[in-house]
């Protein structure tokens, strides 16, 4: 008789959150795993971390609020403790993607070259993020429950990514709920949510080439390099940063 395998538990320490990682799990896994513990998280706990806060939006990516619906449903789950549980999934999932973690360590450093290029800068803090296909939540806003230690994870990930962390939140839930396909909302997951989750893949990998670009830019700025240097890979990516109009190189 087969070994039925359950899936191990792993720490919750933001500190140590992807060791070994739960992004590696199924969403049904993950609320499998966490249902009891998020059920019981509150919006007071003494440590602010750790508590159950909201997240906001006017708009998500179209069939995602409906998938969410049936997950609940399937799973016998509250909405509110599945988002919490799929939270800590995605949050797992950003901390180990490979270029997250480069924009994230370059960001602060090329911020502080790009001191006194202020169009480096406006292209580097423009917000040009948008979902595949949105849908309005018919009010004002509408909103999700999650972890606080989760929030300001994206947070801290929002500005070196361009993306605000409510738009983070809902591309990571597509991700998540894709995970678990084979039992959840098929046809709406291939439809709908695989494409934001490509989409969003393709902009962190977007951003790492405009993070490679803005740094070969400012070197030829500031003589270290000329523009013939710059690599073939991101020529194509050259406006008028380097017009005249432009700072010229201080050669003494």
């Amino acid at each position: 008789m087969a070994e039925n395998k359950q899936p191990r538990p792993v720490s919750l320490s933001p500190v140590q959150f992807a060791d070994p990682g739960i992004h590696e799990l199924t969403a049904g896994d993950v609320i499998r795993l966490y249902h009891n513990q998020e059920a019981k998280r509150k919006r007071d706990e003494g440590d602010y971390k750790e508590r159950d806060v909201l997240i906001t939006f006017r708009t998500a990516p179209d069939g995602l609020l409906g998938c969410l619906d049936n997950v609940a449903d399937i799973t016998g789950m509250r909405k509110s403790v599945v988002t919490k549980c799929l939270s800590l999934h995605l949050m797992s999932w950003y901390q180990n993607l490979p270029q997250v973690k480069a924009i994230t360590e370059t960001c602060k450093a090329l911020r502080a070259k790009a001191d006194g290029h202020p169009d480096i800068w406006r292209k580097m803090e423009s917000d040009s993020y948008e979902f595949v296909c949105t849908r309005g939540v018919g009010g004002d806003k509408a909103y999700m429950r999650t972890v606080a230690y989760v929030l300001g994870y994206l947070g801290d990930i929002s500005g070196p990514l361009g993306v605000p962390a409510n738009k983070l939140f809902l591309a990571g839930l597509c991700w998540s709920i894709a995970t678990n396909i084979e039992n959840w909302s098929n046809v709406t997951v291939e439809k709908y949510l695989l494409p934001e989750r490509d989409r969003m893949l393709d902009y962190i990998n977007e951003r790492v080439s405009l993070f490679r670009y803005v740094n070969e830019v400012l070197r030829v700025r500031s003589g270290e390099i000329k523009v013939e240097d710059i690599s073939e890979d991101l020529k194509s990516m050259l406006g008028d940063e380097l017009s005249p109009n432009h700072p010229k190189p201080d050669n003494g």
